[in-house]
């Protein structure tokens, strides 16, 4: 199941950003054209509502930027994701305002589910302001990160 950053239920980042997609060439990296961005966002903190088909334990993967963050499913335990958390296939994004940036895959654990919904929850870190946030994948089966790209090839 693929859900896209920019659509969370509620988040607080604001609007515009530095690393903000300019132009189709910036966009054609992100897996929709946008993301979930913002320089100097300090108490950034979102959710997104999962409709989970089917039960069972799934991989969770995050698309951003190498962001430090803490993440939880479902209200658990609390697990953390900084630059140094393993991030792979890394894509260039060329900002032309900052300069270029990295897109990379990083699969945070595993997770339980239940058919029925589900929430992510994201939230900052004090003293880590950045927030990068591209999409996420929750899979059952082996996923090898390939840019933008679902596991179905699209």
């Amino acid at each position: 199941m693929w859900f896209e950053a920019e659509d969370a239920a509620e988040n607080n980042v604001p609007p515009g950003g530095v690393f903000l997609p300019d132009n189709a060439v910036e966009q054609e990296v992100l897996s929709n054209g946008f993301w979930v961005q913002h320089h100097n966002a300090p108490a950034m903190a979102a959710f997104w509502e999962v409709n989970v088909a089917e039960a069972g334990t799934c991989s969770l993967w995050c698309r951003g930027g190498g962001a430090t963050f803490r993440w939880r499913w479902n209200g658990g335990r609390w697990g953390l994701c900084t630059e140094e958390s393993g991030w792979v296939n890394p894509v260039k994004m060329d900002d032309f305002a900052q300069g270029p940036t990295l897109v990379s895959w990083i699969c945070l654990g595993q997770v339980d589910v239940a058919k029925g919904m589900h929430m992510l929850e994201v939230e900052g870190i004090e003293g880590e302001p950045q927030v990068n946030l591209d999409c996420w994948l929750l899979t059952k089966g082996p996923f090898v990160p390939d840019g933008r790209r679902k596991p179905d090839g699209t």
